[in-house]
């Protein structure tokens, strides 16, 4: 089974607010932008050397972090991932399977890391707009960008995935 370590900053995100004033110069009405950054494992680690691992992809000072469980902000409209399309190599992927073959001492043959970001928009956004921002973050022979979610502003309740 697959495992997917998502990490959020705790407070203001420098690279969500740089992001966010760049697709507002596009001309899209976006109120707030937060970024998840997410780590796909097609490994098998037991629970204590995924808490491990996840560790070792976060600060726990300025993030937090989730185990196969969603880490978004309470509020927003889309939800954006951007990641590396199959074949394509994935520099922190592979800085992260390195982490999990050192944290277990073991060679993860076969098995592998994908990195990808999730960015949710709150705004006055439609959903083609929200596909034309994360194909805009994206380069289309290299990457994939697919809104993932619409919601309705409805806390998340825990536990709930948005893959």
């Amino acid at each position: 089974m697959a495992h997917r370590i998502e990490v959020i900053a705790k407070k203001e995100d420098t690279r969500a607010e740089v992001r966010k004033r760049k697709i507002q110069s596009m001309g899209f009405k976006v109120d707030e932008v937060s970024l998840v950054d997410v780590y796909t494992l097609d490994t098998h680690p037991d629970s204590k050397e995924l808490i491990s691992t996840a560790s070792m992809l976060s600060n726990p000072v300025t993030q937090e972090v989730g185990i196969d469980q969603a880490k978004a902000p309470e509020r927003f409209d889309y939800a954006v991932e951007v990641g590396f399309l199959p074949g394509v190599t994935d520099n922190v992927g592979t800085t992260a399977r390195e982490i999990v073959e050192d944290k277990t001492k073991r060679t993860s043959e076969g098995q592998t890391v994908y990195s990808s970001q999730v960015m949710f928009l709150s705004g006055n956004l439609s959903r083609d707009e929200a596909v034309q921002i994360g194909d805009s973050f994206s380069n289309p022979i290299i990457q994939r960008a697919s809104v993932k979610i619409y919601f309705d502003g409805t806390p998340i309740p825990n536990g709930v995935r948005l893959a």
